[in-house]
């Protein structure tokens, strides 16, 4: 009965039976010849029917079905079982039955060892052969996905964590309706967590899902070593520091390539009389190279030359800045200008590939950055001049901040940053964020790069969060206009939109939908018309204290071999305050 113990004529939901028994030894309630009731309506009969009395925190038995229609699968059911092996560990099993697809059958298994968690799955199906154009060609295959994850703490100071994930083909993931995604990424990482040091080894691997990738030009890394130490408060102040990578990156059919990268430096902070911040620092870095099979590289951008290659990479830098604060249209006000003077050798890229450095795109959060590139194989050699600003403003619930700047380089370097890239000539493009808050109702980042010449817009992003928990409107705007054709470069315009409205007390509109706005006119190598719909989603949510149901709508516009773009329906629903929760 919910709600429990109510005593009106048409409760929510109940269950009927003609004998009712509670086994005080197993803690079990069993119903015999029972008829499940929603609003005083028969919906089940059921010959039989036992839970968990409600003390129970997990128990073994039948969950509730997930039902579900798609284009691909027709319709289908879910019908879990959970076995509650022990206190530390459980399985759920679940086979799914469809009316297009043969049956597929989920193991999900979690188990909190005496060092952490960890959880196993997967789901496999003996599918009919198909051709990419979803035709059966005859004969079966075994389809799949496995999945584990897991954090297992060693000691106070060392530590593992690891995921993996791996599927027997391309579009498996998709067509059954279990990720979007077109990478697939498997690692393992040891980590030791010094006073004032910290180590890490990890691997990684990947599986591209999408139809031109070549499983042999893609990167195994096997594996990556990082160290770093910095040294308590010394000489003048500053800090002695060290940091040390080796990697070994190998594939299968194409070019392989390991390093070795140590760097050494010391770094001074200062506060003038005035109130300013000064920042020195001082460092060398020495990198050596291995390169192999640099014919069949993955990409001829990226290559490197065969056999080794060395380099010594000395740097210094000065930075001041002066935060000012005071109050300013009845609130209160901070403003910090900050200048920047960076000196190193020109080149230094000549020869070394390019494995880890290959997605730049200048923007406030590395502006300020000793070198530009998130990773180890590009250097940003040469002398410049990096000039910018924060400011904020805060009164009551209000708060507006932004910050934002150019750098001026005194040598161009067109070899190592393309056109379009924001750095290609002497002057960079102007790079900032702005934020705009109200409370917990209003949250506005946008994002922005400037071309320094045109004024055009070359980087336009905005997030915005408008709402409370329960009502409340979400915008995402990605406007990329580089002009450089390099894949991982590569322009785009997308607008993302989601919400959810509260219905009266119990139900609550939900929505999504994400659309490609590229424009083949700025971008040829884009195949959208300038507006694509990619994926909607709408659903109607039910809750309270007894009963919870949803039902959601989605489709998807983009199709690939035997996964077709078309609609899909879902259903769920669960029961509470029937038995223990599990």
């Amino acid at each position: 009965l919910c709600p429990p113990g109510s005593t009106e004529e048409r409760p929510l939901w109940r269950i009927k039976a003609v004998r009712v028994t509670y086994d005080q030894q197993e803690k079990r309630i069993r119903y015999n010849d029972a008829t499940f009731e929603f609003l005083n309506v028969p919906i089940l009969y059921l010959p039989y029917i036992s839970h968990a009395a409600p003390d129970v925190a997990r128990s073994s038995g039948l969950l509730l079905p997930d039902l579900s229609q798609s284009r691909s699968l027709g319709m289908s059911i879910g019908t879990p079982f959970f076995w509650n092996i022990a206190p530390d560990r459980d399985l759920t099993v679940t086979p799914t039955f469809y009316t297009s697809e043969r049956p597929t059958l989920a193991l999900d298994y979690r188990q909190h060892l005496r060092t952490g968690p960890i959880t196993v799955g997967g789901i496999a199906t003996y599918a009919a052969k198909r051709d990419n154009e979803n035709v059966e060609t005859g004969g079966n295959e075994v389809r799949g996905y496995l999945s584990a994850s897991g954090t297992l703490q060693h000691t106070s100071r060392w530590r593992s964590t690891f995921s993996g994930r791996i599927t027997t083909d391309d579009t498996f993931l998709r067509r059954y309706d279990i990720s979007d995604d077109d990478v697939l990424r498997s690692n393992y990482r040891l980590e030791h967590f010094g006073d004032r040091d910290y180590f890490a080894i990890q691997t990684w691997g990947f599986q591209g899902l999408q139809r031109d990738d070549r499983q042999g030009l893609t990167p195994i890394v096997l594996p990556s070593v990082d160290y770093a130490w910095q040294s308590r408060p010394s000489l003048f102040g500053g800090q002695w520091s060290i940091r040390a990578n080796g990697l070994s990156l190998t594939r299968t059919d194409g070019m392989d390539s390991y390093r070795l990268s140590s760097t050494g430096g010391w770094e001074g902070r200062w506060l003038t009389p005035a109130g300013q911040t000064l920042r020195l620092v001082t460092q060398t870095r020495a990198d050596l190279y291995y390169v192999s099979d640099t014919e069949s590289p993955d990409d001829i951008v990226y290559a490197g030359n065969r056999g080794w290659q060395g380099r010594v990479l000395p740097l210094a830098a000065i930075e001041t800045a002066w935060p000012l604060a005071g109050p300013a249209l009845g609130g209160q006000q901070t403003l910090e200008p900050v200048v920047q003077l960076i000196a190193s050798p020109n080149g230094g890229n000549n020869g070394i590939p390019n494995e880890d450095s290959r997605a730049f795109d200048l923007e406030d959060s590395n502006l300020f950055d000793l070198n530009r590139f998130s990773g180890f194989d590009r250097w940003e050699g040469g002398v410049r001049l990096v000039y910018g600003g924060r400011w904020s403003w805060s009164r009551g619930k209000w708060a507006l901040s932004a910050e934002g700047g150019q750098s001026l380089r005194f040598n161009s370097n067109r070899e190592i940053f393309p056109n379009g890239s924001g750095l290609s000539g002497n002057f960079s493009d102007f790079v900032g964020r702005t934020t705009v808050s109200w409370g917990e109702l209003i949250d506005v980042t946008h994002r922005f790069r400037i071309d320094k010449t045109s004024f055009a817009a070359r980087r336009n992003e905005i997030d915005a969060v408008l709402g409370t928990r329960r009502n409340y409107v979400t915008v995402g705007y990605t406007y990329l206009n580089r002009n450089i054709d390099i894949e991982d470069l590569e322009d785009r315009e997308e607008l993302r939109v989601g919400g959810r409205v509260q219905l009266g007390r119990y139900w609550a509109l939900i929505g999504s939908t994400i659309l490609d706005l590229t424009s083949k006119g700025e971008n040829p190598l884009t195949t959208s018309d300038g507006f694509e719909p990619i994926r909607h989603r709408v659903g109607l949510v039910y809750e309270d204290e007894c009963f919870s149901f949803s039902v959601t709508w989605k489709k998807n516009f983009t199709e690939d071999r035997d996964f077709r773009k078309g609609s899909s329906v879902f259903l769920r629903f669960s029961l509470r305050n029937l038995g223990g929760g599990n």
